[in-house]
């Protein structure tokens, strides 16, 4: 297992959390907390990452809530759609199928952007190993191994 942080254990963590994300130079931080240059750089790298997850985490629960009043709202068309097709009022029962479809469409895309596609991340891939040739064809093997397929644009 690798060393704790210093930074993360620092008893002005807080601060240097705050200077790093501010235009504070490495330098001048250093010297304020008596810290070396490399510490700095190492805890701003996993500073980010965590600060990204943390965000990332917010807009997926964000878009879970999102998906889950949809859900609730499609239930509810559903069950007016059924009552008004039980008392045989017919145009109300088609603006209900109308709205439910509609509801399932909007919780379709909500999903579909949280989840890129095999196609969007087969092209996200397959441009990033660009420069990479045996690097692709390790990935190309792998996938192979792990689904038994691969597009062949890959």
């Amino acid at each position: 297992m690798g060393r704790k942080c210093s930074i993360c254990n620092h008893p002005s963590r807080d601060d240097i959390d705050q200077a790093l994300l501010s235009d504070q130079t490495y330098q001048a931080l250093a010297q304020q907390y008596n810290v070396s240059l490399s510490s700095l750089g190492r805890h701003k790298k996993h500073l980010l990452l965590q600060r990204n997850q943390a965000i990332q985490a917010q807009n997926q629960a964000a878009a879970d809530e999102q998906v889950r009043r949809l859900i609730d709202m499609e239930a509810a068309a559903q069950q007016i759609s059924l009552a008004a097709l039980e008392s045989e009022n017919y145009e109300l029962a088609l603006k209900g199928l109308r709205e439910t479809v509609r509801i399932i469409t909007a919780t379709a895309k909500i999903r579909a952007e949280l989840n890129p596609t095999w196609d969007t991340l087969t092209d996200i891939i397959r441009e990033a190993l660009m420069p990479f040739p045996q690097a692709r064809m390790a990935v190309v093997t792998a996938i192979k191994k792990a689904c038994d397929y691969v597009p062949n644009y890959f």
